[in-house]
């Protein structure tokens, strides 16, 4: 009898430790998280976890290690970048550390030091690691997740990494997830990039989806005109082009609508340029003038008649050259700047010497980039002597004979920025034939 009572006291006992382990029941001193089933206080502490909307269940699993290398990110991305890396062994499908290690590439691309060579690599890593994160299963996907790759990836194709066809493959994701989620303003810039890159098909799949949606898109007709003519020199497709723009009205939208216009179209006629496509951008503009949308020599009637001339308002010895160094508006007083001038032009083959020799070094951190208005494969690059008014002095001790020049003018002018600049040979500029040093 003794040894079954003791048998059973001990059962008993054991099954009390059991309870104690849980946390239900009286708090007490050896059992201090108590009060709530273990399974509540998960969902609790999950619910009430700062970066939940980031964080789907397997991540959260790895939680401190990405919390680690976000707090470290920004004055450290090296050593941020080896813990995602970790991260990604054992979790290669993680949303959140395939985009934080997105994003800390990001960082790395926008130090100047990083060379152009390892951008561009470290650009297609980024987009490959967006690519990685939207073929998860939105099921699988943190509420913030998806939404926010598809901004990353569009605004890093647009900036810094330059990929107008990535940019494209973003914003059809969006459509994928959203078909009626895009903006006026994303509809309008996903047709100017299917155009840009010749995608013909799709860009007038587009141009027609846009103008079933909004009502102030009429512009898109004169880009859709500009294919249409390009893919044919079929007669009737010139009629058709013609009836299109006949039936174009630009009377009914505001100034504030109308000047967007002209800034996107101006947008789409540099890339044109860039690109070599001085047919297309001349047509393009001859269409914006035919539908009065900007004044030119094209702005006139359809209905065209052979008997109508025209001839200027001023008879040519009545035109006279305004002398931009002698006018009340010049950056110096009138006429004190004109010996200046002849001064540098006597100088002109030392401030030559000086320039070439400042480009031996062009790849130095203090040379600016610069790609607008420039043929694409060209490259522009300036360095600043004087800025914001203030001389630059490592620049000057390379070009002192220039900076003495320009000195001799600051003085009498309110000059805020002079450069030094160098233009790629063989890229032109878009709007001029010529290649021109400054």
């Amino acid at each position: 009898m003794v040894i079954v009572s003791v048998c059973i006291l001990a059962a008993l006992a054991d099954e009390i430790v059991d309870q104690d382990n849980e946390d239900t029941g009286t708090c007490s001193m050896e059992k201090p998280t108590c009060g709530e089933p273990l399974e509540d206080k998960e969902d609790k502490e999950k619910k009430e976890y700062k970066k939940i909307q980031w964080t789907n269940d397997e991540d959260y699993e790895v939680r401190h290690s990405l919390d680690k290398a976000d707090d470290i990110l920004g004055l450290q991305p090296l050593e941020a970048i080896e813990i995602y890396e970790e991260v990604l062994k054992d979790h290669p499908e993680s949303p959140r550390a395939n985009y934080a290690l997105a994003r800390s590439l990001q960082v790395i691309i926008m130090n100047q030091t990083t060379p152009e060579e390892s951008k561009k690599q470290m650009c297609g890593r980024v987009f490959e690691l967006c690519r990685k994160i939207m073929d998860i299963p939105k099921e699988r996907m943190a509420e913030l997740m998806r939404a926010a790759t598809v901004v990353f990836m569009s605004g890093m194709a647009e900036g810094l990494c330059e990929d107008r066809g990535v940019g494209i493959e973003a914003t059809y994701f969006k459509l994928e997830d959203e078909p009626e989620a895009l903006t006026v303003h994303q509809q309008n810039a996903l047709v100017y990039d299917l155009y840009l890159e010749s995608r013909w098909d799709e860009a007038l799949t587009q141009i027609n989806n846009t103008l079933t949606r909004f009502n102030q898109t009429i512009h898109l007709l004169l880009i859709k005109g500009v294919i249409m003519r390009i893919n044919s020199d079929d007669k009737s497709v010139k009629k058709q082009v013609n009836k299109l723009l006949l039936d174009v009205d630009m009377d009914h939208l505001d100034q504030e609508t109308k000047s967007r216009i002209l800034v996107d179209l101006d947008h789409i006629g540099v890339n044109l340029g860039k690109k070599g496509r001085d047919q297309e951008r001349e047509m393009l503009f001859q269409f914006c003038s035919k539908v009065h949308l900007t004044p030119s020599r094209y702005q006139r009637s359809f209905d065209l008649n052979d008997k109508v001339s025209s001839r200027p308002v001023w008879n040519k010895d009545q035109l006279k050259p305004r002398n931009r160094w002698t006018s009340a508006e010049s950056l110096a007083k009138p006429n004190q700047i004109l010996d200046r001038m002849k001064e540098a032009e006597a100088s002109w083959e030392t401030v030559r010497d000086e320039a070439v020799s400042l480009a031996g070094n062009v790849t130095e951190e203090d040379w600016i980039s610069n790609t607008f208005l420039v043929k694409e494969g060209g490259g522009w690059k300036h360095l600043p002597v004087y800025l914001w008014g203030k001389r630059k002095h490592a620049v000057c001790e390379g070009a002192p004979t220039t900076c003495k020049l320009v000195k001799k003018i600051h003085k009498r002018s309110q000059v805020q920025e002079m450069h030094s600049k160098v233009l790629n040979f063989g890229a032109r500029n878009s709007c001029s034939e010529s290649c021109r040093t400054h």
